[in-house]
């Protein structure tokens, strides 16, 4: 079964039975793009994307009151974070002056606080469900973490030699079996930006011809990445992928003792 089924099936558990096919549908597809909920060690880890909708409307439901997604009001804090990005043809960032946009907090319904999500490519996270109506928030759930950690870091760190700098995540993007030529490139873009103090998502995709031809396509493509970056960087976590191998994603910080 593949991961988008499992999820599928796992919804049609966990949503209560009320809930239009349409918004059972479009939660699903906005759970493909992060899986996250309170894990077992962590009870204050924060509900996300389906886990948070379905908590949101089963919560209604045990109390007897009958709600759809369409009727649901709940308060949306819309996090864009920074804006002004350029990104080149091939899908990375290129230096360019940014801006933060402010929050912005609007009623809605549930329905509707899957649609905005959905048009900024954000995820959804619980902020207080206690509230009337519940406050979530739509945000970038990896740059949350890594604001996250960045703040323990500084905290942590006493002489303030530790911790990573107030600066923007940046993405580059690679294709297995890409030209050494345009491999050099990013990877000089990317030496440059690790040495201003940015943290760097690295995401990798193969497609199925280059799967036959290589199984481990995206770990292959990864060395070459490591093997010229060097010791510039080193990785928060290891490499996220699916399960076919088509696609994996990891994230960079720059190594503060070189």
């Amino acid at each position: 079964m593949s991961p988008f089924n499992l999820i599928a099936s796992s919804l049609h558990r966990d949503l209560p039975t009320h809930i239009h096919d349409s918004t059972a549908l479009r939660v699903r597809r906005l759970a493909t793009n992060r899986k996250g909920s309170k894990s077992k060690k962590d009870d204050n880890a924060p509900l996300l994307n389906e886990h948070l909708i379905a908590e949101l409307l089963q919560k209604k439901q045990r109390s007897g009151e009958d709600i759809t997604a369409d009727t649901f009001e709940v308060r949306l804090i819309v996090d864009l974070g920074r804006t002004g990005k350029h990104r080149g043809a091939d899908g990375d960032e290129e230096e360019k002056q940014e801006e933060t946009t402010p929050p912005t907090t609007q009623i809605v319904t549930i329905n509707e606080a899957i649609s905005i999500a959905h048009k900024h490519s954000l995820d959804l996270m619980e902020v207080s469900l206690k509230g009337e109506p519940p406050v979530i928030k739509a945000l970038d759930f990896d740059k949350f973490l890594y604001h996250q950690k960045r703040k323990e870091s500084k905290s942590k760190s006493k002489d303030g030699g530790g911790s990573i700098s107030d600066k923007p995540v940046k993405e580059f993007k690679f294709r297995a079996g890409i030209a050494d030529h345009d491999l050099q490139r990013k990877a000089t873009n990317m030496i440059n930006y690790l040495t201003k103090g940015h943290a760097v998502r690295v995401t990798l995709t193969a497609r199925q011809r280059m799967l036959k031809e290589d199984t481990d396509a995206i770990n292959t493509t990864l060395d070459r990445v490591k093997e010229l970056v060097g010791d510039k960087a080193v990785e928060v976590r290891g490499m996220k992928s699916n399960e076919r191998g088509s696609y994996g994603n990891l994230l960079l910080h720059p190594n503060l003792k070189k």
